[in-house]
């Protein structure tokens, strides 16, 4: 059985019966908001403008960059400063001979290179002095998704994936909508925090709740599934900036939709683990049938008393408590504080290749899809370790090799960084399966979000970049190389977990790898 035949055959379980691709479509649209909160890429960026010069133009009849400005507009890498201008002698006509090319002045009205509007207009963030208020954001965002890490895995493993994907789009939805109308700075970064506290709770859940539906052989291509609708969640955030005449429009495109899931409670699917776990064992038949594809009842169809009570036992300080799980989750951690960095942080690097912050991101985004296939290919072919040393490795490759290419070599630079990106992404795709494949069901989701919440260490030091790339241009790819090969030495120490059965138990855990699955049949 296919994992599309599966999941045609889940969504006729309940409420959605009448309409099959209802629960498959809902977990997709899952995935695809949950990359929204990724918009703090265009709305608190830095952007391009100079000082207005009342002496020589129009405010509204210029550009941003005439051919005379370089007689009022120091200039720096080609580029006009952004908030000084040469003082002019006492009369003030515009003319350069009246400029005094030894003395500037700060500006208060500035001119625009492109027309669209972010923060930095709204809420009068100008200058290098107020950069600190964009890349801060960046870091709001990474701190929030921690607070969130810190209760969702605990919401999962008690009270059911489904449940904590409810909330968490519909808050998400809730709060976005409010941040479009901030009327200040402040507000505007307390919901920005707020709303990631919520929105960093669904994509775990939906992967998580995936992994445990489909049976070993099928979770490859499940996940291969998942990260291809988080990448065209990615490319719609892309397009939605580049067609949005504003942040606070961009938002509530994105956003309004996610409101439509509150119609559609009942229709998020549930595991039969965790139905067992929370419901009463003589409405666990009732809401999830025996099927093929649930891997805990490949076997019998059936989970015994004994079982369902072991679980139960298994709390996630009874994992913690297991030396070899322990060290597992350390590991874990490690590799995902790297795997944030290098992927958000390459993805954020990606508006700073070339003038173009669209296409930048756009092609940024587009990469993953080869990543994905790359992800299938060599966790098949290869294994998840190996495929994932080398990815690390690739990433880290690159970044060093573009960190030394002349930026006057625009599309050398461009298609290196995409190979070092396209590593990254492999990495960021092969991560969640792999960890949700060490643990018991009773803390997987827990220990998931434990990995997280410490790897957004990296997520919190990414935003910061623009700013080490003021001093020098090439240091955040050193940077990103050294980290990615010392990951990618790093990830040899796991077990391999291809086709194998997702532990339900410590014990099942402590052993992985011993438990494999071939031609269907589950082998100890």
């Amino acid at each position: 059985m296919t994992t599309l035949q599966y999941l045609l055959n889940m969504c006729s379980r309940n409420v959605c019966s009448k309409f099959p691709l209802c629960e498959c479509v809902l977990l997709a649209f899952v995935i695809v908001f949950s990359t929204f909160p990724l918009s703090f890429i265009f709305t608190a960026r830095d952007v391009k403008y100079r000082c207005f010069i009342p002496e020589c133009e129009n405010i509204t009849e210029t550009t941003y960059n005439p051919e005379w400005l370089k007689d009022f507009v120091p200039f720096q890498h080609e580029l006009p400063s952004s908030c000084y201008r040469y003082a002019l002698s006492n009369d003030g006509t515009c003319s350069r001979h009246n400029t005094v090319l030894n003395e500037t002045i700060r500006c208060d009205k500035f001119i625009f290179q492109r027309e669209e509007i972010t923060i930095v207009h709204d809420f009068g963030i100008f200058c290098e002095d107020n950069l600190w208020k964009l890349t801060i954001i960046g870091t709001l965002s990474g701190i929030g998704e921690i607070v969130c890490f810190s209760y969702a895995g605990f919401i999962s493993d008690r009270y059911g994936r489904g449940k904590l994907i409810i909330l968490s789009v519909s808050m998400s939805s809730m709060i976005s909508i409010v941040r479009s109308f901030s009327t200040n700075y402040t507000m505007y970064a307390f919901l920005e925090f707020f709303d990631t506290v919520f929105c960093a709770a669904m994509f775990g859940a939906s992967l998580v709740l995936v992994m445990e539906l489909v049976s070993p052989k099928q979770r490859d291509i499940a996940n291969l599934l998942i990260c291809f609708f988080y990448t065209i969640g990615q490319w719609i955030v892309g397009v939605t900036a580049w067609l949005s005449p504003s942040w606070r429009m961009m938002i509530r495109v994105l956003h309004i939709p996610g409101l439509m899931i509150l119609l559609l409670f009942f229709a998020i699917p549930e595991t039969r683990t965790l139905v067992f776990l929370t419901y009463k064992r003589n409405r666990a038949k009732e809401i999830v049938p025996e099927e093929e594809g649930l891997n805990e009842m490949k076997d019998t169809g059936t989970i015994t008393k004994d079982q369902v009570e072991e679980v139960e036992l298994q709390g996630f300080w009874d994992v913690m408590k297991e030396k070899v799980l322990l060290l597992r989750a350390i590991r874990c951690s490690l590799l995902w504080i790297g795997s944030n960095f290098l992927y958000y942080g390459l993805t954020l690097y990606s508006v700073t290749i070339s003038e173009d912050i669209y296409v930048n991101f756009v092609l940024s985004v587009a990469i993953d899809i080869p990543a994905i296939l790359t992800y299938y290919y060599g966790s098949q072919k290869f294994r998840r370790r190996w495929t994932m040393l080398v990815a690390f490795m690739t990433t880290g490759v690159c970044c060093l090799c573009v960190g030394f290419i002349e930026e006057e070599l625009y599309w050398t630079r461009l298609l290196i960084f995409l190979l070092g990106k396209c590593g990254a992404a492999v990495v960021f795709t092969l991560i969640f399966v792999f960890t949700t494949e060490l643990f018991p069901t009773s803390s997987r989701h827990s220990i998931l979000s434990l990995c997280s919440m410490i790897g957004k260490i990296g997520s919190l030091l990414a935003p910061q970049l623009p700013l080490l790339a003021r001093m020098n241009h090439a240091a955040p790819l050193m940077i990103f190389g050294i980290i990615a090969v010392t990951a990618g030495i790093l990830s040899l120490f796991f077990p391999e977990t291809v086709d194998t059965k997702l532990p339900e138990t410590i014990e099942e855990a402590v052993n992985m790898g011993n438990i494999s699955v071939d031609n269907n049949k589950i082998k100890i």
